[in-house]
């Protein structure tokens, strides 16, 4: 992301700006990276966002947020337009890679689609380190390499390793060719950066590979753009029935993706026809920046992740979320007519003065196997339709009631702001049972605003 000369983040496309670093774990992303330049919302947003992993380390999470005019399922025989930063949306996932960048080799250890719960991949020894390989942490400019990826892979959605030749999706074996190209890449948005290409086969004997999905890599943007190649007769195996020979075509052009779109393949020496393809080199800022922690995705894969339920309302549900006993506070269920994504609106009973603390909504959320020493991080966005105060409440609660609490209050106006804070906690010298994330509407007879609510560990 883009920096101003004290290192603080800068919401400006760090493909353009004089000065830009990693994002790193906790800060905000500042900006959106599309398929399409806006104001078009018929497109997708990539991020490139640092998360942690069960084991402590650090895990890179590339969640896909689909555009206004993308109809996804959402789990209740419906169907309807998607949006960005509503990343739950889609079911059973809208849609994440998660990488690990701390072995000697860059893997990916799990994917996850608008199709398929989350797939985890494991090595032989229970382990990620050989699995779907990527390229070396060490490569340099100018240099190219192969080698094999053999993995197997859990496709139920689980993530515990049950031993190799057990694993429901069975054993792959690929060749993997990636290139530190000497020469900067020139993508859709017209921008020449510095790239690494990976192209992932789907056999390891490269004479026998039909199909291969590339990926680009760069430093300004992380996974960059992404390609579905195959021989024409696989294509028209895989995607004639659904889309039509057209697809498979060397004069197909995919709509936002510059390039052939046919080759003789540098590695296999087959002819190929590119199916598919998403180049994500276009940014804008976004009016309120993104917080990577309301992100609920990874399993037990990520330890930092989002353990509320609806925390961004993506499916039009308040499933998980409570009013008090009693309490007479309204809630509605608001689309925001530009962006389209959802938030939920909170209305206090008609009168003046301050609510009581029946107009309130609350979540309880269990942490009875979380142990050691963690930090919970809480809040979300929050507006008033007209000046007002509010409060986040995080609560934990033992066997036998209330422990602690903080609270975050804060003072709101029309747009969109992030109330939130942090409460460091010993789960094992003083273990929880629950904890409870409530808002507090401060003043009677106002509308409310909330979104992107969340309650999240980290180490």
């Amino acid at each position: 992301m883009c920096t101003d000369t004290n290192d603080a983040p800068l919401a400006a496309d760090p493909a353009t700006c004089p000065r830009h670093r990693d994002l790193r774990f906790g800060e905000f992303l500042p900006y959106a990276r599309t398929a399409f330049a806006f104001p078009s919302d018929g497109t997708t947003s990539w991020a490139s966002l640092p998360v942690q992993s069960a084991d402590g380390g650090l895990l890179i999470l590339r969640p896909d947020q689909w555009g206004a005019d993308v109809v996804r399922d959402i789990g209740d025989g419906g169907l309807m337009a998607a949006a960005f930063r509503d990343h739950s949306r889609a079911t059973p996932g809208a849609g994440i890679d998660l990488i690990d960048t701390e072995q000697n080799t860059a893997c990916i250890i799990a994917t996850e689609n608008a199709a398929t719960s989350l797939t985890t991949y494991w090595d032989a020894q229970c382990g990620h380190t050989d699995t779907w390989k990527l390229f070396p942490r060490t490569l340099t400019l100018g240099a190219r390499g192969q080698q094999s990826s053999r993995l197997y892979s859990l496709s139920e959605g689980g993530d515990v390793c049950v031993g190799p030749g057990g694993q429901p999706g069975g054993t792959y074996t690929g060749l993997v060719d990636y290139a530190y190209l000497a020469t900067p890449f020139v993508f859709t948005s017209g921008k020449a950066l510095v790239t690494i290409v990976e192209r992932a086969y789907s056999d390891a004997d490269a004479g026998a590979a039909t199909s291969k999905e590339v990926l680009y890599f760069t430093r300004e943007y992380g996974v960059t753009r992404w390609e579905a190649w195959q021989t024409p007769a696989k294509c028209l195996e895989l995607y004639g029935p659904v889309h039509g020979p057209t697809v498979c075509t060397p004069t197909f052009t995919a709509p936002n993706c510059n390039g052939n779109a046919s080759e003789t393949d540098p590695v296999t020496d087959a002819g190929m026809v590119r199916s598919s393809c998403w180049d994500l080199t276009h940014a804008r800022p976004f009016d309120v920046p993104y917080n990577p922690l309301t992100i609920a995705a990874g399993q037990g894969l990520v330890f930092s992740k989002n353990l509320l339920t609806s925390g961004d309302f993506a499916r039009r549900t308040m499933a998980g979320w409570t009013v008090p006993p009693g309490g007479q506070l309204q809630t509605d269920l608001v689309q925001h007519p530009q962006l389209k994504n959802w938030h939920l609106d909170l209305v206090t009973p008609v009168g003046t003065g301050a609510a009581t603390a029946s107009s309130s909504l609350f979540q309880d959320v269990s942490l009875q196997t979380l142990r050691g020493p963690a930090t919970l991080y809480f809040g979300g966005l929050l507006r008033a339709e007209r000046p007002s105060t509010a409060a986040v409440v995080l609560f934990l609660f033992d066997q036998t009631g209330v422990v602690t609490s903080r609270v975050v209050s804060a003072q709101l106006d029309t747009g969109f702001a992030h109330v939130g804070g942090a409460l460091a906690w010993d789960f094992t010298a003083q273990p929880i049972v629950t904890a409870r994330l409530q808002v507090y509407p401060g003043a009677l007879g106002t509308r409310y605003g909330v979104d992107e609510l969340y309650l999240t560990p980290t180490r």
